[in-house]
């Protein structure tokens, strides 16, 4: 069964470049069925077309060009803000997207109000917490390496 254009995810000339760039720098350290799936992904990048089953590579991919570095290391800030324009189009940077808009209207309950106390924990490396507490609400936000979430909001408590 032939994907849709639907299913796929059309690059940018600037993606195709960047994204190519990288995985000629990854596929050489790569063997068997992994090698096999990066190149697959390689043509789909080379055709403009990441088809949505090699999307999750293709995360893997930007997502390690953005978090090591590199992707400002090699390609400056422009190659940064292509990758990271890239990563916001794919699913995982979509469900962060989703994920900063629910953060974002819990924090405009606390607006307006007086800041009672602030309060950051750690639950283990790379998991921090932030407590927000005001008169009227208390919210506790979840930080982690590829997420931020509204952990609890309690209105009315005080």
């Amino acid at each position: 069964m032939a994907e849709s254009a639907a299913e796929a995810l059309a690059l940018a000339a600037e993606e195709q470049d960047l994204v190519h760039s990288e995985l000629q720098a990854l596929l050489p350290g790569l063997s068997g069925p992994r090698r096999q799936a990066y190149e697959a992904l390689a043509a789909g990048v080379a055709r403009g077309q990441v088809p949505a089953a090699a999307l999750p590579l293709l995360e893997q991919v930007v997502v390690l060009a953005l978090r090591t570095g590199r992707a400002r290391q090699v390609y400056r800030a422009e190659g940064e803000r292509v990758l990271t324009g890239l990563l916001r189009r794919l699913p995982c940077g979509q469900a962060l997207q989703r994920s900063l808009h629910e953060v974002n209207q819990a924090l405009q309950t606390l607006r307006g109000q007086p800041l009672l106390g602030i309060q950051l924990g750690m639950r283990t490396l790379g998991h921090f917490t932030v407590t927000i507490e005001t008169p009227a609400a208390t919210l506790t936000l979840a930080l982690q390496p590829q997420e931020v979430r509204v952990e609890s909001l309690s209105v009315g408590s005080g």
